[in-house]
């Protein structure tokens, strides 16, 4: 009975703080800005000053509130608590794997084969709707609340059990461990210019090209390097939906464990350098994938956004800018890391420094919440349409006149962008989210600097740089959200 209160206490005061944090960021939300929709997302009509300066301040609040409360008190709010417990779980969940791998694998190849043969609509096949609004956006965003998902839809594993067994313990090649996930960053950097650049990412024949050469690629890599060592360093979407569903409360494996949102990420520490260039190569293609659109950014292309020539217009600009951004955004938040490890440093023994590497490592998951928060307000207008494409798609997907759904009525609308109340609800929800992912990343931020650096004043210190950081993505991210799109 006590450790049961014990655990309603503290799940209770997690609550009441990141209720606080969450009331401090609507109170200084004193006007509502308005909004109407656009192809890409709202043009904001009033100026963008008065829900900046608020989602700004939400953030300097919350940073100057992190910073009062010792570990000692933050701490307790990201530890987790257990329920109940499933016997036998590695067994049965092993077979239950393997199922929903196999198919996953089906469906995935159903969905390549309805690309090649099916309509050259990417609104009316089902594959570039399932592969961006399903996957990309759908399971991305589930990650981050539900857990991991992905485990049970990789459409490898199964598969490759099915066929090789247990036999990964004598792979054909051996990859070092010393190369950690630096390969995976190669091929999401890849991934990121086929994203971005590619005239026509979404024809269905094209995406069906890629996605089924990344499979067999994948699979290929999974026989000669072995499962475990593939999934662990090489394949980029399992390790990188991996570390995003560590945001999630909700933790499964032999127990249920619900937490505060990224405690996964405090209670399983173990990260690599490469793993941290991997959330930082994330943040940077979600804010390049939002500034590329931008009317500013058109004007440095010197594009009149009003008669934009296409993305093959555009594509060696749209490489070396999202190289550049990329650059930029790594360089700047190790500079961050860099000054607070070295204001921090002065008077500490040299056998107590904290090395640049290590602050790195233990500070780059704060970089998730960030990512996370401007995926979802990035992409929510793009759901409430893409979504009504993909059940008609999926009502007819060879495009025959067939209506497996029932959907023979239905009719694709955008009438809910003319609605003030409507669009001003979605806006706010978008803002609202890249404010509280930052709070949230300010949270992970002072518990980093809490481990790494002794005392008060030193963790204060060693962690301002990076929350100045903080305060300028979140002023960065409004800005795109409001910022006017012509591409």
């Amino acid at each position: 009975m006590f450790e049961m209160k014990h655990y309603v206490n503290r799940f209770g005061f997690s609550i009441a703080v990141f209720a606080l944090l969450v009331v401090l960021c609507v109170l200084n939300a004193t006007e509502l800005a308005f909004a109407h929709a656009a192809d890409q997302g709202f043009v904001l009509l009033l100026p963008t000053d008065v829900y900046i300066s608020s989602g700004v301040i939400s953030v300097v609040i919350s940073i100057i509130f992190v910073s009062v409360v010792s570990k000692k008190h933050l701490s307790p709010i990201f530890r987790p608590i257990s329920f109940f417990k499933i016997p036998k779980f590695k067994s049965v969940s092993r077979t239950a794997l393997t199922v929903s791998s196999l198919v996953s694998s089906m469906v995935l190849l159903t969905v390549i084969a309805v690309g090649m043969f099916g309509s050259r609509d990417p609104l009316s096949n089902p594959l570039p709707l399932m592969i961006w609004t399903v996957w990309w956006i759908g399971i991305f965003l589930l990650q981050g609340l539900f857990g991991d998902i992905w485990r049970w839809l990789n459409p490898w594993s199964g598969l490759y059990s099915l066929v090789f067994g247990r036999n990964d313990e004598k792979p054909i090649l051996t990859l070092p461990a010393s190369f950690e996930q630096w390969p995976a960053l190669g091929i999401f950097l890849l991934f990121s210019v086929f994203y971005l650049a590619d005239p026509a990412p979404s024809d269905p024949h094209h995406l069906a090209e890629i996605v089924l050469g990344y499979w067999v690629f994948t699979f290929v890599a999974l026989i000669i390097f072995g499962a475990k060592t593939w999934f662990l360093q090489g394949e980029i979407f399992t390790i990188l939906f991996g570390l995003i569903s560590r945001l999630s409360p909700v933790q499964f494996s032999d127990k249920l464990r619900i937490g505060f949102p990224g405690w996964a990420l405090i209670s399983k520490p173990e990260f690599t350098l490469s793993a941290s260039f991997i959330c930082m190569a994330l943040l940077g293609l979600g804010s390049f994938d939002g500034l590329n659109e931008t009317f500013w950014w058109l004007g440095v292309l010197g594009v009149n956004p009003l008669e934009f020539p296409g993305k093959s217009a555009i594509i060696n600009e749209t490489i070396v800018g999202l190289i550049a951004a990329n650059i930029a955004l790594m360089g700047l938040f190790c500079l961050c890391v860099w000054l607070g490890v070295l204001f921090a440093n002065r008077g500490v023994a040299l056998e107590d420094k904290v090395g640049l590497k290590s602050a790195v490592i233990c500070f780059a998951p704060a970089l998730l919440p960030i990512a996370f928060g401007y995926h979802f307000a990035h992409f929510l207008t793009s759901i409430l349409v893409s979504g009504q494409y993909l059940l008609i798609a999926l009502a007819d997907p060879f495009s025959t006149g067939a209506n497996y759904l029932g959907l023979s009525n239905f009719q694709v609308t955008t009438g809910f962008f003319t609605d003030q109340d409507i669009v001003r609800q979605i806006w706010l929800t978008q803002a609202g989210a890249v404010v509280v992912s930052h709070i949230l990343a300010v949270m992970l931020t002072h518990i980093a600097a809490a481990k790494l650096f002794t005392g008060k004043l030193k963790t204060i210190i060693g962690e301002t740089p990076l929350s100045l950081f903080m305060i300028f993505y979140t002023l960065f991210g409004l800005w795109l959200l409001a910022a006017p799109k012509g591409a």
